[in-house]
């Protein structure tokens, strides 16, 4: 009892047998009893104790006892010696356990000598999609198609893991397509073991992702192995990926530049994706604008060419109406309109400055045009956009000038019209109208600017008149200047 109250624990003492039959021997033998040990026998133990990680050093010290072998400090030594630890302090570690070795405590256990640095696990990878996804309510009815097409059960595998409604994401892609890339695998950061050794990282995990059919994973990206509808949901931080053969019907529609006719470019669907039919194509030649002139007999073979396989291009199915040309006047010209030039030319081939081709000289009654009526009244055309196409004019028509009261416009019973001076004067043609100025009025001389004048009319003159110049009028003659040795007659 008084050693367990020295602090001795019940374990450690011999046992209350051993300890009877002892007093009984030395009561009986008349001998004193001094120095027996109550301790169990046990030798000193020193360890040094390496966790499996290579992480923690730890010692451990026990006192010998009873007859045991005792605790020698050499021993502390002998064992830290079989290990080469880094990190040790050995100034406290050498206090320690003196002051353990002098004190009562009978064991030393699991005291901390050196401690190593933990490797940091790489960085986990990361799926990043390369592909542009749809927009929500448009992705949900791609799916709605693949869901009602028959032949999903055929081309879809696992319908009941990963159903199509599950699919969060939708993409259309096609065969050959890089849809994914994984991020690199990081590293991360070795540690270190109490031995000064490196600890080599672990790298971070790669993407948990599940593929069902038609996609290709490699180390680094995911690829399509066929055309369709790219699937991704997400379940418990899994990425579940599918491709469905999937592409619709293309229907191409061309409107020609003058909108007389439209052609259409036709191929067929594939897997899961919606075919051609009559419908679709009189909605695509509607959506471009289509809407008269459409050959739904054409347009009919051609979508049944183009689901046997047969290639469709540039099939015209859409024929607008061409106008009838509208009649008009033929332009027969009787009377010659003056050039303008400032000379003409002699019978003999000389030229003759006196007397230029400048104006058009007219006398009341003078025919001038013959208006021929050509053609009968045309009809408007129909364009494949439902737009009118007027009706041309026959190109022997020409455009009839307009005209002043100065010209006289005769009907005839036949539709022609001729066009005569309603007075005399100088005819004038500009800008396809005809007019008749009554007199004539000259700025400046009359000479080699002007040539010799003869006029119907009355005649007035800024300048002078030249000598070897004449001015013949059929009215009054009014020469501001003088008149040199020319002819001047009223």
């Amino acid at each position: 009892q008084e050693a367990v109250e020295l602090g001795q624990s019940v374990e450690s003492l011999i046992g209350i047998e051993e300890v009877a039959s002892v007093l009984l021997k030395s009561t009986r033998s008349g001998q004193v009893l001094a120095g027996y040990s109550l301790s169990d026998d046990r030798d000193a133990i020193v360890t040094v104790e390496i966790s499996p990680d290579r992480l923690k050093a730890s010692l451990g010290i026990i006192k010998g006892r009873g007859k045991g072998k005792p605790l020698d400090l050499a021993m502390v030594s002998t064992a830290l010696s079989g290990h080469r630890l880094k990190g040790v302090k050995v100034d406290k570690l050498k206090a320690d356990v003196i002051a353990f070795y002098k004190g009562k405590e009978a064991e030393l256990l699991q005291y901390p000598l050196t401690t190593g640095k933990e490797p940091v696990k790489g960085k986990d990878r990361s799926i990043m999609f390369g592909v542009a996804f749809l927009p929500e309510a448009q992705g949900k009815e791609y799916v709605s198609i693949a869901e009602a097409a028959p032949a999903l059960s055929r081309v879809a595998r696992d319908l009941d893991e990963f159903p199509l409604a599950e699919a969060a994401r939708v993409a259309l892609v096609k065969k050959g397509q890089e849809v994914a890339r994984f991020s690199p695998p990081s590293p991360g950061q070795a540690g270190v073991d109490v031995y000064g050794a490196s600890i080599p990282a672990a790298q971070g995990n790669d993407p948990a992702v599940k593929v069902f059919e038609n996609l290709k994973v490699s180390q680094d990206s995911m690829e399509c192995e066929d055309d369709g509808l790219l699937l991704i949901a997400e379940r418990e931080g899994q990425t579940l990926a599918r491709i469905l053969p999937y592409r619709d019907a293309r229907i191409s529609v061309t409107v020609a530049e003058d909108a007389m006719s439209a052609s259409v470019d036709l191929e067929r669907g594939y897997g899961l994706g919606r075919d051609l039919t009559l419908e679709s194509a009189q909605e695509a030649l509607k959506q471009s604008g289509v809407v008269a002139g459409i050959d739904v007999k054409e347009l009919a073979s051609a979508l049944a060419e183009a689901r046997d396989g047969k290639q469709v291009s540039g099939r015209q199915v859409a024929r607008g109406k061409d106008p009838v040309p509208a009649g008009g006047y033929r332009l027969n010209w009787i009377t010659r309109i003056a050039s303008g030039a400032a000379v003409t030319v002699r019978s003999d081939g000389s030229a003759d400055y006196k007397n230029q081709d400048r104006a058009t000289i007219v006398v009341e009654g003078q025919p001038i045009l013959e208006l021929l009526a050509i053609g009968v009244e045309g009809q408007d055309g129909l364009d494949v956009l439902g737009c009118a196409v007027p009706a041309p004019k026959d190109p022997n028509v020409g455009e009839p000038p307009t005209f002043d009261s100065s010209i006289i416009d005769e009907q005839r019973e036949n539709g022609d019209r001729l066009l005569k001076a309603g007075m005399n004067g100088e005819l004038r043609f500009e800008k396809n109208a005809l007019a008749i100025d009554r007199s004539w009025k000259i700025n400046g001389d009359v000479g080699p600017a002007t040539g010799n004048i003869r006029f119907p009319g009355p005649v007035t003159v800024s300048g002078t008149v030249l000598a070897g110049y004449a001015l013949v009028a059929g009215g009054d003659i009014l020469v501001a200047g003088s008149v040199e040795a020319a002819l001047v007659s009223a």
